[in-house]
């Protein structure tokens, strides 16, 4: 997991010198627990610092419609002035919104 480091400082640098509304970060479910959840905070850390309110959680993307069968861990953020306007730090990431019909 040490290059899922160094890829997240990559992409924190690339945020903090581009500043996009909102972002959404895609990873492996283990992140969730690698080093007792400490890569989680450093994330949510490191994208508080350079600006943006995050909520995070686990979905499969098949569960909304894609061709995709695999469970994801996605980070969304906002820009932190403009995240209380949308209402961010109320939202979650939704584990099932509609049955795939299998």
């Amino acid at each position: 997991m040490l290059a899922a480091r160094s890829s997240t400082l990559n992409v924190v640098e690339a945020l903090d010198r581009y500043r996009p509304l909102s972002i959404r970060i895609e990873n492996v479910p283990g992140l969730l627990t690698y080093d007792n959840g400490d890569m989680v905070r450093d994330v949510l850390r490191r994208l508080r610092d350079v600006g943006y309110t995050c909520i995070y959680g686990s979905a499969n993307p098949k569960d909304f419609g894609v061709a995709v069968d695999r469970e994801r861990v996605y980070f969304i953020g906002v820009l932190s002035p403009e995240a209380e306007a949308v209402g961010l730090q109320k939202m979650r990431v939704p584990d099932r919104p509609f049955s795939t019909g299998e």
